[in-house]
């Protein structure tokens, strides 16, 4: 695609006038103001190195800070780490401790843990961390744009959250009512059990002092900040098996800890092992082709990016074989193989690819693993559909807590910063694009996120009452649809959101860890935001008439009849649900991983294809309705093209759903308003892209 594009925008830009030197020169200023607006944030909210230089390495203030600001929840064990403990402003004792460490690494901490009676545990009450203000005078100084138009920006922000937060809101009361009263008529009883609180403390120790110690702890062990006990580190896996009849084979394996990913995203993907530059080599203004080369894999590799060195699991063809691995290069099948198939009773030796999916496997201290899965082919899917879903690409988003949109923001054009300098280091006429680049984070991800954590906010308030949240895990996939006109279909997945009531709650409708999986389930569909019809088991609860209760395994179900099928599932013992749809939503590899990904020099090429693949199919989609279809399809392409110097292609910047830290609302409003004008100015070079 990056040959294609490059060909269109020859055509399409005049070479006559100095059109380069000038986008060149625009898409440095807006690299400028990438780095001038995070540069400008205050990072004390988000930053523990930062917050560290305010503090003055002063234990006693770093204690204090702590206590103050930083919430206690009853968990056990170390799962959100310093800087989540710091960014969601609640943890548990382990990581209020280490957070503390973090501050004072220069003082030689050392991390100590204890046992207190659950009833003794403090839980004080802390007040938010102060955020600096910020004006809007201010914000389009830094960035150079228009302080009037970005007041007119903000306005408009306003009004659109406003309108936004009155429409979920409604669908939200609705379904609490609908999925509550179905409880309520069948006679089941809100959860009675509550999660008591651990009986482990941690604190901190400097020397001969104690920070953080609650008055009766007994002391247990002593461990450093560096080397932390690998039984009391929250995990999560990610695990990739294939199916051949009843022979089940894992291809890709990997654990994380759960601190090591807040608030990070993580790139699953199958990208093609074969023939890896037939993709660049397709020059059309058709999307057909596009998806022409990709129906044509049959060899995958399972990917896994986005912390850390990439991962590559074993790789596999359309029979769910292994695939020979040598020297970290992938090899051909062996024809000649064949020829068994040819011989009589071959047919039943055949091996074939019956089933793939993916479980999502959270590890607690004390607890017992629990799963999510999700199908990477759907049981009646047949021909080019089987390898479409195959390269589908889910990008997960790892909540051990709350994000703040300063986090986001910053998370946002770290990213966007480093594509920017990658693409304008090589930025030539001919060639205006790289073919290998930094990966670009997904702003919806994050948007979600912060919706999320305001509506939780938001319902606290409204029931008086809360509840803990363990790791959730909130995916966002994209899928291509074959037919006569490929289509891209995409949305929200949430894969897991433990909660845990902190008291018994009277009724199901005060029940705040079942509200909250109401919620996430209304935010599934509102965020999305995507063309054309999607449904979510809240879509599906519209058009229901009448609700049914059931009860398998332990978790109970209330089913939601339409197609698709749909159920919100219940868990009696904490209360914690989520809705689903029927559509819906081994062994250790990291030595050879990493060979083959040290290998693989197109990591990052395949890592955003899937993406370039999609926007230019939408390119297609937007053309059919046009009056010159092609000359559409041209423009959408350097659009497409132009936009990774100028701006985010799609997505946008986070804007007005940075949450309610100013320097975030107002800077991502101020930067989407001088990105989008910049942008604007390049595409009026191209004649007929107007």
């Amino acid at each position: 695609m990056r040959i294609a594009v490059a060909a269109l925008l020859a055509l399409l830009l005049p070479q006559d006038k100095p059109s380069w030197p000038r986008i060149v020169e625009q898409g440095q200023q807006n690299l400028e103001r990438e780095k001038e607006l995070r540069a400008a944030m205050p990072r004390e909210g988000f930053d523990p190195a930062a917050l560290a230089k305010s503090l003055g390495g002063d234990p006693a203030k770093a204690a204090g800070y702590v206590e103050t600001h930083i919430g206690l929840e009853p968990v056990r064990g170390f799962v959100k780490g310093a800087q989540g403990a710091l960014v969601s402003q609640r943890a548990g004792s382990a990581d209020r401790a280490l957070l503390l460490a973090t501050l004072v690494a220069d003082k030689a901490p050392s991390l100590v843990r204890g046992t207190i009676a659950p009833a003794n545990l403090p839980y004080p009450v802390v007040s938010a961390t102060p955020v600096p203000a910020a004006s809007i005078a201010d914000v389009a100084a830094r960035l150079k744009s228009d302080p009037k138009r970005l007041e007119k920006k903000v306005q408009e922000a306003d009004a659109a959250a406003a309108a936004a937060r009155e429409r979920t809101w409604t669908r939200i009361d609705r379904d609490l009512k609908a999925v509550a009263g179905a409880l309520q008529s069948a006679g089941v009883a809100p959860p009675a059990e509550i999660a008591a609180a651990p009986d482990e403390v941690w604190w901190v120790r400097i020397g001969d002092k104690d920070y953080l110690r609650p008055g009766g702890a007994e002391e247990k062990s002593v461990v450093a900040a560096a080397d932390l006990p690998a039984d009391d580190v929250h995990k999560v896996t990610i695990r990739m098996t294939l199916q051949q009849g009843e022979a089940e084979t894992v291809v890709l394996d990997v654990t994380y800890r759960t601190m090591d990913l807040f608030g990070r995203v993580l790139t699953l993907s199958n990208v093609a092992g074969e023939d890896t530059k037939r993709f660049l080599k397709v020059q059309s203004a058709k999307a057909k082709d596009y998806v022409d080369a990709m129906a044509a894999t049959s060899v995958f590799v399972p990917m896994l990016t986005g912390v850390g060195k990439p991962v590559s699991g074993h790789p596999f063809d359309l029979k769910g074989n292994k695939v020979d691995v040598k020297n970290g290069a992938i090899q051909k099948l062996a024809g000649a193989l064949a020829v068994f198939d040819a011989l009589p009773g071959g047919e039943e030796k055949k091996k074939e690819l019956t089933g793939a999916w993916i479980d999502a496997v959270r590890t607690a201290p004390g607890a017992e693993p629990s799963a999510t899965r999700r199908d990477l082919l759907g049981k009646t899917v047949k021909g080019r559909q089987r390898v479409l879903d195959l390269l589908a690409v889910r990008e997960i988003l790892v909540l051990p807590g709350d994000l703040r949109g300063d986090f986001a923001l910053d998370l946002l054009l770290q990213a966007d910063i480093a594509v920017k300098e990658a693409v304008l280091r090589k930025i030539q006429p001919a060639a205006p694009l790289l073919s290998k680049q930094p990966a670009r984070l997904n702003a919806r991800l994050y948007e979600f996120a912060l919706a999320r954590a305001s509506a939780r906010r938001e319902l606290s308030a409204r029931l008086k009452a809360s509840a803990s949240t363990g790791t959730t895990l909130v995916s966002f996939v994209s899928r291509i649809v074959d037919g006569k006109t490929a289509k891209v279909r995409a949305g929200f997945d949430i894969l897991s959101n433990p909660w845990t009531n902190r008291s018994a709650p009277k009724g199901w409708a005060e029940d705040p860890a079942f509200a909250a999986g109401i919620v996430d389930t209304a935010l599934e569909h509102e965020v999305n935001r995507a063309k054309g019809p999607h449904s979510n088991a809240s879509v599906q609860l519209e058009r229901a008439t009448a609700l049914k209760v059931e009860s398998d395994a332990g978790r109970l179900r209330v089913a939601v009849p339409g197609k698709p099928a749909a159920w919100y599932e219940i868990d009696p013992k904490t209360g914690s649900s989520l809705g689903y749809t029927e559509e819906g939503g081994g062994q250790d590899m990291a030595e050879y991983a990493t060979l083959l990904a040290d290998t693989l020099e197109e990591v990052r090429e395949w890592q955003s294809l899937a993406d370039r693949i999609n926007s230019v199919l939408e390119c297609a989609m937007s053309a059919l309705d046009a009056a010159d279809a092609e000359s559409s399809m041209a423009c959408c392409l350097a659009r497409v093209a132009l936009g990774e110097a100028f701006g985010w292609a799609a997505g946008g910047i986070i804007g007005g759903a940075a949450g309610d830290n100013p320097w975030a609302r107002l800077g991502g409003m101020g930067l989407e308003d001088a990105l989008t004008g910049a942008f604007g100015d390049a595409m009026g070079m191209a004649p007929g892209c107007h």
